[in-house]
């Protein structure tokens, strides 16, 4: 595409620029609602505030993946093991966590605990940096 783009005299997109643009959008209505910030589970709505991508398809019909954008704090991306360098391109992931993946697929008869764990985790995340607003 690349090409095509400079034959026909068009530009390329200021990647970086739109990240941080639609990363302000989010924090601005996060901001005008009152929220903490944003728990993601859609790949498109973290794609659209991360830039990052990990098994599209599959992260759409299990709940696996994650991002916790903050109002005013960090972008924290929760993924697979070891992909932790899926993000490194973005520039507006400010952290790259191990995924608690609690759906029975993964965590079986443990399901209970795993789900725990994660809201221990989320509920940290809105505590250290929702300035006191707890709502998400």
């Amino acid at each position: 595409a690349e090409a095509e783009w400079d034959a026909a005299g068009i530009a390329a997109p200021d990647l970086p620029a739109m990240r941080q643009y639609r990363l302000d959008r989010i924090r601005a209505e996060l901001k005008r609602r009152g929220y903490a910030g944003a728990l993601l589970y859609d790949p498109i709505n973290i794609r659209y505030a991360t830039d990052s991508t990990n098994m599209q398809l599959w992260v759409a019909h299990n709940p696996t993946r994650h991002c916790f954008v903050a109002t005013e704090g960090p972008v924290v991306l929760f993924d697979y093991f070891s992909c932790e360098h899926l993000s490194d391109h973005s520039g507006v992931v400010d952290e790259v966590r191990p995924a608690v993946s609690w759906i029975y697929l993964y965590s079986g008869e443990l399901t209970e605990q795993k789900v725990r764990r994660w809201a221990a985790g989320i509920a940290d995340l809105v505590k250290q940096h929702g300035g006191g607003v707890s709502r998400i």
